[in-house]
């Protein structure tokens, strides 16, 4: 398939245009190390396009949608597109519950041993800490100022809706942007997959733009 001859090709590899998952896993952590996000996305992407069976693969437009190819803004917009959507009464907590399953699943594969009690913060090391002072660290009604009261990926959500462009200041620029998502590598692709895997989200006013434009 084609997807199978991108990663042959991205690695220089033709041994892998035969189904050698051991190495795949290999490369996936070799790879993702070295380019974090973009790794991930890409990886992803391939996965997505290899299956043997046609009908198991994504077709050309939907792969032209996929996160690997969004800038760092657009990716910013999304994200606080879903802060603004987990915050709706009217979103099942079952359908929320199989984000945040999907994030503690992705979470543990990355870090072995973490633990859900330790919260999106245990992926930030000294220097991302310093860089993201200013946005996690907020100024609360009445002048107060303060932290995010916890380490959930709903309280994840929320701090990057607050500074996406448009909200509340100090916005996050693109580098700032770059900078989370390399802390996280898998936020983007475990949200978009549950995105695409809920069929009232994917039709939801605040996907359209990612999902069918």
């Amino acid at each position: 398939s084609l997807g199978r001859v991108a990663l042959a090709l991205m690695v220089r590899d033709p041994e892998l245009l035969e189904l050698a998952t051991g190495r795949e896993d290999a490369l996936k952590k070799s790879f993702c190390t070295k380019a974090p996000h973009h790794g991930a996305c890409l990886l992803d992407l391939i996965q997505n396009m290899i299956p043997h069976q046609i009908e198991d693969r994504i077709d050309l437009t939907d792969a032209a949608r996929h996160p690997f190819f969004w800038h760092p803004l657009k990716t910013m917009v999304f994200l606080a597109n879903v802060g603004s959507v987990i915050q709706d009464d009217n979103l099942s907590h079952g359908c929320k519950n199989k984000l945040w399953s999907a994030l503690d699943k992705s979470a543990k594969e990355v870090h072995e041993g973490w633990q859900i009690s330790q919260g999106w913060r245990k992926f930030f090391g000294p220097e991302a800490s310093t860089n993201f002072a200013k946005f996690i660290w907020v100024d609360k009604k009445g002048g107060n100022s303060g932290q995010y009261s916890d380490h959930t990926w709903y309280t994840l959500f929320d701090m990057i809706r607050d500074h996406a462009p448009g909200h509340h200041s100090p916005f996050m620029e693109p580098y700032d942007i770059a900078v989370l998502l390399d802390c996280i590598p898998f936020l983007v692709q475990a949200t978009w997959s549950w995105v695409l895997t809920e069929d009232d989200l994917s039709r939801h006013p605040n996907f359209l733009m990612f999902c069918y434009m």
